[in-house]
């Protein structure tokens, strides 16, 4: 009798799976499907320090150079200047790297964001409140990426870190970026 029970407890969830699987795949389902496995720390990559409240730090601007910012997207910007800050249990750090051309405003300037702890939930909340957010799959634990007037921001989850970069770049070039830094900021935890 218990084998069939589990039998049954298996054979449902194959099929809602299969159920939720068959929607619209859209930005929605996307959400759904990673809150689901928020709950599961076990998979690979995941840090369950993220969900079990234990103090994750958030890396320093080191971890990424000029010369890597310059070749992932085309600029021309200096070493960064770093600014960390405190809200509850929570450290924002970021990091500026400004436009070396004298005559370029701001808008040039590329900028990395690391805020720690982050969790799966509050993360999903912050992409569903960017309307023109497009969830990428396979970059860290969770990615989105969103566009506004030219300047591009992807925020991708590592472990229990949300790290965010906003610069005047294609979505491929922050995709490369992402890609260089995300191996690294597993490797610091």
């Amino acid at each position: 009798m218990p084998r069939l029970l589990v039998f049954q407890f298996a054979l449902f969830a194959v099929a809602t799976i299969a159920c939720s699987s068959s929607g619209t795949g859209g930005h929605a389902d996307a959400a759904a499907q990673r809150e689901a496995s928020a709950v599961d720390t076990s998979r690979p990559g995941r840090d369950a320090s993220a969900d079990a409240g234990v103090l994750c730090a958030a890396p320093s601007c080191d971890l990424v150079s000029a010369s890597e910012a310059n070749a992932a997207l085309g600029t021309a910007v200096m070493n960064p200047t770093s600014k960390s800050q405190m809200t509850g249990d929570s450290t924002l750090t970021t990091c500026t790297f400004a436009t070396t051309e004298s005559d370029a405003s701001p808008a040039g300037d590329v900028t990395i964001q690391y805020a720690s702890p982050e969790t799966m939930a509050s993360f999903i909340a912050a992409e569903g409140a960017d309307s023109g957010a497009t969830v990428l799959p396979n970059l860290g634990d969770a990615a989105y990426l969103s566009s506004s007037s030219g300047v591009g921001t992807l925020v991708v989850l590592v472990g229990c870190v949300s790290l965010r970069i906003t610069a005047t770049a294609s979505s491929n070039q922050l995709l490369q970026l992402a890609g260089d830094i995300v191996p690294e900021l597993r490797a610091t935890m």
